[in-house]
């Protein structure tokens, strides 16, 4: 699947199009931020994420 090419995404959740448009497709807003900082981990060499710090 294709969104769009946006280097610098909104992520104002339920205004910006990144998280309305992973809202549609089932996936909760806190879902997408975890997904997004755990690839950004995974690219910068540190592993598997498992551990979340509470919210």
């Amino acid at each position: 699947w294709f969104i769009e090419i946006n280097p610098l995404p909104g992520l104002a959740p339920g205004y910006s199009d990144y998280p309305m448009l992973a809202g549609f497709n089932g996936m909760a807003y806190p879902d997408l931020i975890r997904g997004i900082l755990r690839a950004a981990l995974q690219r910068m060499r540190f592993g598997e994420v498992t551990r979340y710090a509470a919210t």
